[in-house]
């Protein structure tokens, strides 16, 4: 067969192959490569069957995905020439990119007819982001626009469920000037040529075409690979799994070992939680022969991400890591890295690699939410509404992931005490969404946070009252209701949360040990008693369901010896909380075991766990604790320690006098007392011990002043009234006392 060269370079190539040897023919089928190609001079499928029919064939290559650019200024004129020169009836045909390039140059290089299966419009537009990352890399020399006036005939097939359909209606629209047919193969899928390919019918599309009767072959759905698959990516989008998962594994079972193929049944196994099988999916998808560098490269960065979701997360690493040794500058490898980490509790290496990410250009959505995430949980929540906000101004959201995000906003801006921010910013989600009951519990947890708790309660019925079945949201509604004192109905709730079916092992025992708390709170102490032996019976190492059953059991009264056992159970099992240490402590006070009393307190100050304002509580309790115990000087020291750090801490100035007294000394106490209350101490028994000190000092006046205020005070109940109204009566003999001896 006779062949020869009109143009090759590094990246394109231009082929002529001759049907017979003797004699041209005046017919000639130029085919452009689709996307992935890597040959140069060599025959493009489809040449052959036109060859054997009589027809001449040209096969123009590009190695490198660039929608055939390179080929403009260095071929194109010379393949115009040799055909203007040589034939009569042109004819160009190709697949995806290659029917893009048909269409292309049909106008320049003077085709009759053109077949296009799935052909593009564009790869620059933004509806259609499949190959943006070449439309960034591809120098446009030549653009489809400056062949609209082509006047020939248009034939393209291309799947109507498929965004190659908006591509159709942007060739029919503006190729006005040509008879543009279209094709509507329903599941085709992209492209279409491996539909036809699939029935054993591209050979007789192209002939019928070749023979001027363009007509669609009958082709066997039932046997059809990528009909099937494609049919599999319509059921999962419809959230159909299981419908999905069997016509993926019948597309397999016919010898579908495409890449693509592995990896949507990988997303399908995922889908359905398989976890197991969506690794071994998606190592197929790695493995398979038809890949090329760049999709090599995603299914990697899929499978590193099936791991991770499988809870194998060093091999996630490892395959991560392969891929960032290859590119360290590829942002979606460092996000599914940065997500690995944060799945095994290490944030803030999480943390550098997202922001790394979005230094390297990365602005998906999804980026910047996970990097809001990710400050939430290092409680740097300025910034994690920064990154909030641009995950819902990203350019590559939808219009769901655009609500999400928004409600995501909303529930950070609370977190910042921005309630008419957060309240104003889900009042929109809601305008957008009425029936959205997720957005229902955020806004009842930002009226919560204002301590709206009417108003958040309406808002959570109303989530429930939409189908929010979620065991978080029947576990907000139950503290909802707690903090109104509608105990029946906080437990009922809480009853809900434990029996939600999206609970895991680890929230059930949460929600259990909260109802225990509530049904002591409500004084049903045998309920309670029973649910949290529930707890430990599941979970014998959960050190809060141990603290919960001591605060029930001193409640039904127990000795205390028997709830500090269980205190102690749960600092052996690792609970190293400041409270803990601290409910140790008071535990050991109350049975009068002062060194142990002290150790625990002091274990509360060492806690790492400690913020500033706990630390100084725990030392104030340990001051007192040493007073208690007669170590005046060590008790003086440590409440000297607290207020070096915070001398407005009234408190602290109302434990220092109490050591004071202790060690006989009135007149500074009274001194403490007097700046509690000058700091807004303003309690009926600080006015009462002011009273008491002054009276011990005979300072009668300020005795009876600090009476009466301590018989005005807000705080009293009717029974400390009648205390103080008698003490006020005695401050008042001992001051008309003192005036008549003064007489006398």
């Amino acid at each position: 067969m006779d062949t020869f060269s009109l143009h090759s370079d590094s990246q394109s190539s231009i082929t002529v192959f001759f049907a017979n040897d003797n004699c041209r023919s005046k017919t000639c089928f130029v085919i452009f490569s689709s996307w992935a190609g890597r040959s140069l001079n060599t025959k493009i499928g489809g040449t052959d069957p036109l060859l054997r029919e009589g027809f001449d064939v040209v096969c123009v290559q590009s190695n490198c995905d660039d929608w055939h650019q390179n080929i403009f200024p260095f071929g194109i004129e010379i393949l115009k020439k040799y055909l203007d020169e040589n034939y009569s009836d042109i004819r160009g045909y190709g697949s995806s990119m290659g029917a893009f390039g048909a269409i292309l140059y049909a106008d320049l290089l003077n085709f009759n007819s053109v077949l296009a299966l799935s052909p593009q419009y564009t790869i620059s537009a933004p509806f259609d982001k499949r190959w943006s990352l070449f439309d960034k890399r591809i120098k446009w020399k030549y653009k489809i626009e400056q062949s609209i006036k082509y006047s020939g005939e248009i034939h393209v097939f291309y799947d109507p469920l498929d965004i190659d359909a908006k591509h159709f209606e942007l060739i029919s629209r503006n190729f006005n000037k040509a008879k543009v047919y279209g094709y509507s193969i329903k599941f085709g899928s992209h492209p279409t040529t491996y539909y036809f390919n699939d029935g054993g019918k591209l050979k007789e599309l192209l002939l019928s075409f070749a023979k001027g009767k363009c007509s669609v072959p009958s082709v066997d759905k039932s046997v059809n690979k990528t009909y099937l698959k494609s049919l599999s990516f319509e059921a999962l989008k419809r959230n159909k799994p299981r419908l999905a998962k069997n016509l993926i594994l019948k597309a397999i079972s016919l010898g579908d070992e495409r890449h693509s193929t592995y990896r949507h049944a990988s997303n399908v196994c995922h889908r359905l939680n398989e976890l197991e099988t969506a690794v071994a999916f998606a190592e197929k998808a790695v493995g398979a022969k038809d890949n090329i560098d760049i999709s090599h490269i995603s299914h990697s960065e899929h499978l590193a991400n099936m791991l991770r979701l499988a809870g194998d997360r060093h091999a996630a690493i490892s395959i991560i890591d392969v891929v960032l040794s290859r590119n360290p500058e590829r942002f979606t490898a460092l996000t599914i890295k940065a997500n690995i980490l944060f799945a095994s509790k290490e944030v803030e290496a999480a943390k550098g690699l997202f922001l790394r990410a979005i230094e390297l250009g990365d602005e998906r959505h999804s980026t910047y939410r996970q990097a809001s995430n990710i400050c939430n949980r290092l409680k740097e929540f300025e910034i994690a509404v920064l990154y909030a906000r641009k995950a819902v101004v990203a350019k590559d959201n939808t219009v769901k992931s655009r609500i999400n995000h928004s409600e995501h906003l909303a529930d950070m801006l609370r977190m910042i005490g921005d309630f008419g921010g957060a309240l104003e910013k889900i009042d929109g989600v809601l305008s957008q969404d009425s029936g959205r009951f997720t957005a229902y519990t955020t806004k009842a947890r930002i009226l919560l946070a204002n301590l709206e708790f009417g108003e958040a309660k309406v808002s959570v019925l109303k989530a429930i009252e939409l189908g929010d079945e979620r065991h978080s949201t029947y576990r907000l509604v139950s503290n909802i209701c707690n903090r109104l004192g509608d105990f029946e109905h906080a437990v009922e709730y809480a009853q809900k949360a434990t029996e939600a079916k999206d609970n895991n092992a680890t929230s059930r025992l949460n929600h259990l040990e909260h109802l225990a708390i509530l049904l002591k709170g409500s004084g049903e102490l045998e309920a309670a008693l029973r649910v949290i032996d529930e707890v430990l019976f599941q979970d014998e190492n959960r050190p809060s369901a141990y603290l919960t059953k001591a605060n029930i059991l001193l409640e039904m009264g127990a000795l205390e010896e028997n709830a500090l056992w269980l205190v102690e159970k749960a600092i052996f099992i690792g609970d190293r909380r400041p409270s803990t240490y601290h409910k140790a402590s008071e535990l050991c006070r109350r049975i009068d075991d002062d060194e142990c009393a002290e150790m625990y307190a002091k274990k509360a100050i060492e806690a790492h766990d400690n913020n500033g304002d706990s630390r100084i509580k725990h030392l104030v309790h340990l001051a007192t604790l040493l007073k208690e115990s007669g170590d005046l000087e060590a008790a003086l020291t440590t409440i000297d320690e607290v207020l070096f750090q915070d001398e407005n801490r009234s408190s602290a100035r109302l434990t220092k006098a109490n050591i004071l007294l202790e060690m006989g000394e009135l007149e500074k106490a009274k001194l403490q007392i007097v700046k509690a209350i000058a700091l807004g101490d303003h309690r009926n028994s600080t006015y009462r011990q002011a009273s008491e000190v002054a009276y011990s000092l005979r300072d009668f006046e300020d005795a009876v002043t600090y009476a009466k205020k301590a018989f005005d005070a807000k705080d009293n109940n009717s029974e400390s009234r009648n205390n103080h109204s008698e003490h006020l009566a005695n401050m008042m003999t001992a001051i008309w006392d003192s005036h008549r001896i003064v007489q006398d």
